[in-house]
C-alpha cells in the first residue's frame, strides 16, 4: 500500500475513534449523565486514548466507568478498574504514611530528617551541604526543603552522575542510592524559604518510612494504608511493558512526540516510545512509581478520615494537612499543605493531587462536602496543565447539575471472591559453592474456595514448583536449582489465575542473587577493623553479603577447625585454634558441607584488640572496675550500661585510696608478658598487670591495667594497649 493511502487510513482511523468509536464500560449512572457530558468532550479534545472514573459520595461508590481504550492496536476497553500508572498521586501514599506513623508516635514531623536515617551516607569523599541538617520532616512533606525540580533537574533523576559517584552500574543504581547521591549535592535554596515542587524529598521519605518501620517501603505502606479498605490494587509498578501487570492499560505519548531514549534497559540506550523510554518507574517509587485502578483509590482516600471503614488519620493529623505552611511560604489563596494541593473554603478545605509522567496524567481530588473523585488517563498531553485545569472545571460543572445523588453503593460490584498472596515478591540468595537454597512456601488462599493455576515461564528453567494447581487455600513450595548459573541477578515472574477471582491474575516476582564465594571479609571481633594479620586463639569475624541464608556452618583455619562463636545477620564468629603456626593461612567458611566462601590471613604471636560494649569496636569499654571495700574485700563493678544504647558509668576516682584496677576485655593478646605490654589512658603511661586468656568466654582475653589517679576529673578519656609493637584499637572510660 503506498504511504500516501497509509497515512490517509490512519487519519481517517484517528478521526472515527475520536468522534463515535468511544467505548464506555461500567454500569451507566443516569443521575450522573452530567460527568460524562462535561468531562469526555475533554478527552476527545486532547486525544486522549482511554480513562477511568470513579466518583464517591458519603463514602459510597456512586459512579464507576472506563472510557476509550486501554490497548487502543488491540481494542481493548479500559475497564473501571483497569490499572494505570499514578505517577506524583503516589506521594500522597507516602506522606499519608509519615502522617500515620507520626500519628503512632514513631516519629515527629518536625524531627530532623537526617537524625531518621544517620546510616545513609552521601558517596565516600562529598562533604554534605550543612544546611541539610535543618531540613524537617514536616519540610519534605510540602516541598520546602531546599530542592527544585527545575534547576536544573531533580538529582533523583541524574542516574548517570549517581552512577558514577557511587561506582555502580547505572542499569542498577536504586532508590537508595539516588538518596545517597542526592545528599552529596548542594540544596537549592535555604530550607523553609519557599515552595519549589520536587521529588526528592519524597525519596528521602520513603528511606524514613522503611528505617521506622523495618520494612520494605512498599510493604509498609500496603499495610498501612491499603489493607484496611482492601485497596489491593495499589502496586508498586514497572517500566518496561514486558513487566506490565495483569489488567494494566498501555500507556501513549501525544501525537508527534519523539522517541526517547530509555534508561531502564540494562546495558543500552535503546530508542523507545517515551512512555516506555524516559519514565523509570522502579526508580521513581517514593515520588511516583505506584499502579492501581481508580475503585481502589476511591477507598483510599475515603478510608483515610473514616468516610468509609476505621479511620486511617486521626483528627490532629486530619488538620495538619490542610494547615498553612509557617511564613515565608503560601500565606495568600491555594497552598501546599501536607503533601496535598490545598483549596481553603470557609469551612473546611478541598484537598487534590495531580499525577503526571509521559503516559499517563491524573487527578484525584478530596472534596470537603464528601464527594470525593479521580480520573485516571494513559496520555500525557503536550499542554498537560491545561489538561487538568479543563477536568476540574468539567468535574465541577457536572456536579452543579445533579439534581438528585443515587442512593446505590457500587463498591459491592467490585467486592467478589478475591485471591490472596503470602508474598508479592520471592527472593531467593545463594552463594556459589554452597547448598541451594531452602524452598520457600507461597500460601494462595481467597475469600471463597476457588480453583487456581500456577505458571511459570519454561525459559526460567532455575525455578521449580511442587505443583502447578490446586483449590484455596493452598500452599506451592518454591526451590531454586543455581547449578550450572553464573554470578548474577536472575529474575522470573509467577503468574496465579483463579476464574471467578476479581483481582485474578496474580504476578508474583521471584528473583534469584548468586554471588561468588571466592572472597569473605576478615575482621578482628574487638576492633571491627579489617585485618590481615590474627593471633592463635583470637576472635575473628567473617563477613560478606548472603552469609545470612547458609546451614550448617563450619570454618577451617588452614587444615584446622575454628570453634563458630556465633552465625547470622551477615556474619560468622568464630575462634580460631590455639594451634595455629605461624605464616599465612587461608580460612575456609563452609556451609553444609560445601564451600561458601574463602579469605587470607597471617598468623602472628599478638593482635590486639579492645572489646567495645556495644560491640562496634568503639565508645565505651567493655569490662569492669576493680577496688578494695570498706571490708577490704575486692569488688567490681561495670565500665559500661546498655539501653536503647550503651553509655559509661562514671569511675570515681579521689586523691586517696585503695588502689583501682581496670579489667578489660581483649582478643589477640593472650600468652603475652604483662611486663612487655604498655597501656595508654589519654596521655598518660599505665601499667599493666596481668594478661590471660577468660576462663568463661572462648576467645576473649583479659587484662588488667592499673588506673593512675593522676587521671581525675579528665571526663571521657581512650584507652589503648600495645604488645608485640602492635597497638590496640582505643575505647574509653568516663572520670568525671
Amino acid at each position: 500500500m503506498p504511504f500516501l493511502s497509509i497515512l490517509v487510513l490512519l487519519c481517517l482511523t484517528a478521526a472515527s475513534w475520536g468522534q463515535s468509536e468511544y467505548p464506555a464500560s461500567g454500569k451507566a449512572v443516569p443521575e450522573l449523565a452530567a460527568y460524562e457530558t462535561n468531562l469526555l468532550p475533554v478527552l476527545r479534545k486532547w486525544a486522549i486514548p482511554g480513562a477511568a472514573v470513579a466518583i464517591t459520595d458519603q463514602g459510597r461508590l456512586v459512579f464507576a466507568r472506563g472510557f476509550g481504550f486501554a490497548d487502543r492496536e488491540a481494542g481493548i476497553a479500559v475497564q473501571p478498574n483497569s490499572l494505570f500508572r499514578l505517577a506524583s498521586i503516589s506521594k500522597t501514599f507516602t506522606g499519608m504514611t509519615i502522617l500515620r506513623l507520626a500519628q503512632e508516635g514513631k516519629l515527629s514531623l518536625d524531627a530532623k530528617f537526617r537524625t531518621l536515617i544517620p546510616d545513609i551516607a552521601p558517596p565516600a569523599g562529598v562533604t554534605p551541604d550543612a544546611r541539610l541538617a535543618n531540613i524537617t520532616v514536616r519540610q519534605l512533606l510540602q516541598h520546602t526543603g531546599g530542592w527544585d525540580k527545575d534547576i536544573p533537574v531533580d538529582h533523583v533523576l541524574q542516574f548517570t552522575a549517581a552512577s558514577r559517584a557511587l561506582g555502580v552500574n547505572r542499569a542498577a543504581v536504586t532508590p537508595l542510592d539516588m538518596v545517597r547521591y542526592s545528599l552529596g549535592q548542594r540544596l537549592d535554596f535555604d530550607p523553609g524559604t519557599k515552595y519549589a515542587y520536587s521529588q526528592t524529598g519524597y525519596l528521602i521519605l520513603g528511606r524514613i518510612i522503611e528505617k521506622v518501620t523495618g520494612k520494605k517501603y512498599e510493604d509498609a505502606v500496603r499495610e498501612t494504608l491499603f489493607a484496611g479498605p482492601g485497596a489491593s490494587s495499589l502496586k508498586l509498578g514497572h517500566a518496561l511493558p514486558a513487566l506490565r501487570e495483569p489488567g494494566e492499560v498501555r500507556y501513549y505519548d501525544y501525537p508527534g512526540a519523539p522517541l526517547t531514549n530509555t534508561p531502564v534497559v540494562p546495558g543500552a540506550a535503546v530508542p523507545a516510545p517515551g512512555p516506555y523510554g524516559n519514565f523509570w518507574v522502579e526508580q521513581s517509587e517514593a515520588y511516583g512509581g505506584w499502579i492501581g485502578n481508580a475503585v481502589d483509590l476511591m477507598k483510599y482516600i475515603n478510608a483515610l478520615e473514616g468516610r468509609r471503614g476505621p479511620a486511617i488519620l486521626n483528627a490532629a493529623s486530619l488538620a495538619a494537612i490542610s494547615a498553612r505552611p509557617a511564613a515565608p511560604v503560601g500565606q495568600t489563596g491555594n497552598f501546599a499543605g501536607l503533601t496535598w494541593q490545598i483549596t481553603p473554603l470557609t469551612s473546611g478545605a478541598h484537598w487534590w493531587h495531580t499525577g503526571g509522567a509521559t503516559g499517563t496524567r491524573n487527578v484525584l481530588a478530596r472534596r470537603q462536602n464528601n464527594r470525593d473523585w479521580v480520573v485516571l488517563m494513559n496520555m500525557r498531553p503536550q499542554d498537560e496543565a491545561t489538561i487538568v485545569t479543563e477536568i476540574f472545571t468539567a468535574m465541577s460543572t457536572a456536579e452543579t447539575q445533579v439534581r438528585t445523588w443515587p442512593t446505590h453503593d457500587l463498591f459491592a460490584d467490585f467486592a467478589g471472591p478475591a485471591i490472596t498472596l503470602s508474598a508479592e515478591s520471592v527472593e531467593f540468595s545463594h552463594v556459589q559453592g554452597s547448598a541451594a537454597p531452602a524452598a520457600q512456601t507461597l500460601r494462595i488462599g481467597s475469600t471463597g474456595s476457588l480453583p487456581y493455576t500456577v505458571a511459570a515461564p519454561a525459559a526460567a528453567a532455575w525455578l521449580k514448583l511442587d505443583r502447578t494447581a490446586g483449590t484455596t487455600p493452598g500452599a506451592v513450595a518454591l526451590t531454586v536449582e543455581p547449578a550450572g548459573l553464573e554470578v548474577g541477578d536472575y529474575s522470573t515472574q509467577l503468574t496465579v489465575t483463579a476464574p471467578g477471582s476479581v483481582n485474578s491474575p496474580r504476578v508474583i516476582r521471584v528473583m534469584l542473587r548468586i554471588t561468588s564465594a571466592s572472597s569473605i571479609t576478615l575482621r578482628n571481633a574487638a576492633s571491627r577493623e579489617v585485618t590481615v594479620v590474627a593471633a592463635p586463639g583470637s576472635r575473628l569475624v567473617l563477613e560478606r553479603e548472603g552469609l545470612e541464608g547458609l546451614r550448617e556452618v563450619t570454618v577451617m583455619a588452614g587444615q584446622l577447625p575454628a570453634a563458630v562463636a556465633a552465625s547470622g545477620k551477615g556474619m560468622v564468629d568464630v575462634v580460631l585454634p590455639g594451634e595455629l603456626a605461624m605464616g599465612e593461612t587461608e580460612v575456609t567458611l563452609m556451609s553444609a558441607g560445601t564451600v561458601a566462601g574463602r579469605g587470607k590471613l597471617t598468623i602472628e604471636p599478638v593482635s590486639p584488640g579492645l572489646f567495645a560494649a556495644d560491640g562496634t569496636g568503639k565508645g565505651v569499654a567493655r569490662g569492669r572496675l576493680f577496688f578494695a571495700g570498706e571490708d577490704g574485700a575486692e569488688t567490681g563493678q561495670a565500665l559500661f550500661q546498655c539501653e536503647e544504647s550503651c553509655t559509661a558509668l562514671p569511675i570515681e576516682l579521689a586523691d586517696e585510696g585503695p588502689p583501682l584496677t581496670l579489667e578489660l576485655e581483649a582478643t589477640g593478646i593472650r600468652g603475652t608478658d604483662a611486663a612487655s605490654a604498655t597501656a595508654s589512658i589519654g596521655e598518660e603511661q599505665a601499667e599493666v598487670l596481668q594478661i590471660a586468656a577468660s576462663s568463661t568466654t572462648a576467645g576473649v582475653d583479659l587484662v588488667w591495667i592499673r588506673l593512675p589517679r593522676s587521671l581525675a576529673a579528665r571526663g571521657e578519656i581512650g584507652i589503648t594497649v600495645s604488645a608485640g609493637g602492635k597497638a590496640s584499637n582505643a575505647v574509653t572510660i568516663l572520670i568525671p
